[in-house]
């Protein structure tokens, strides 16, 4: 829990961060990606380039003040995240990188109003952020890696079979390189897949 001198400096900064947010996630990604370009492949680069993730981020930081101190309300919202972060496997130390990047930038933006001690204040709150979504996703990973046929992180599957379904539909066919059992699948479930293209890795849902 955040003591109260931290949610009264967080309510009292919320005008200048809701007024600034999409300018500080806009100032904030491109310099993520420069200080750790390691990350590059857990963003979607379409949705990037439209400003789409600038914004969500902005949104997502505005509703995290605004409910500082009644985070419940946030319950639903936060479940999808991290649902989203285990489909895409991210880790621990990446929540450090980001919230650097992210104390940063709203330096950068909101300059001389974000002194040492609003700075230090959000970096409190983007940490108690930060603590509930690791464990939620660790309850998550832990729960799939101990699952019959279950595993944690990545896993090397290859491709034994193509059908074609129709004109604009094909079914794909996978199985395990190291041959050891799979889970069984919800319907409608998807999966992640990290595809080296051109190169490079990207991941996609």
């Amino acid at each position: 829990m955040l003591d109260q001198r931290t949610v009264e400096v967080i309510k009292a900064t919320i005008p200048a961060v809701k007024a600034n947010a999409n300018a500080i996630t806009e100032h904030f990604y491109p310099l993520l990606f420069n200080q750790y370009p390691e990350v590059i492949p857990y963003f979607n680069q379409t949705n990037q380039g439209k400003g789409i993730q600038a914004k969500a981020l902005a949104g997502a930081v505005v509703a995290y003040a605004e409910n500082i101190d009644s985070l419940g309300n946030l319950s639903s919202a936060v479940e999808k995240i991290v649902q989203k972060h285990c489909a895409l496997g991210i880790k621990p130390s990446q929540y450090d990188m980001v919230g650097s990047c992210l104390l940063q930038s709203i330096k950068a933006v909101l300059g001389e109003a974000a002194n040492e001690q609003v700075i230090a204040v959000w970096g409190k709150a983007y940490q108690q952020l930060a603590d509930i979504l690791v464990s939620a996703e660790e309850s998550v990973y832990s729960t799939n890696e101990n699952r019959d046929g279950g595993w944690r992180g990545e896993r090397a599957f290859k491709l034994f079979k193509r059908e074609s379904e129709s004109q604009i539909i094909s079914s794909f066919y996978f199985k395990p390189v190291d041959g050891g059992a799979i889970p069984t699948f919800k319907p409608g479930q998807f999966l992640t897949l990290v595809l080296e293209i051109g190169g490079n890795y990207t991941s996609e849902l």
